[in-house]
């Protein structure tokens, strides 16, 4: 599941949130607060993963010359 489908997902879900019960605030907060967390931490994996996968490949190079 990449990052645009998450936003879509969770747009939906608050669009039904507020529809339900637009005094439940809290509950919105709560999805945004638990999205937010996904998506900075998502970025910071796939950062971690870009920097280790550039450091293999810069590896491989030497190791073919």
């Amino acid at each position: 599941m990449n990052k645009h489908q998450i936003k879509v997902n969770y747009t939906l879900t608050i669009d039904k949130l507020s529809r339900n019960d637009q005094s439940d605030l809290l509950m919105i907060f709560i999805y945004l607060f638990i999205y937010l967390h996904i998506y900075i931490s998502m970025d910071w994996h796939l950062v971690i993963a870009l920097q280790y996968f550039q450091k293999r490949k810069v590896v491989n190079l030497y190791h073919h010359q």
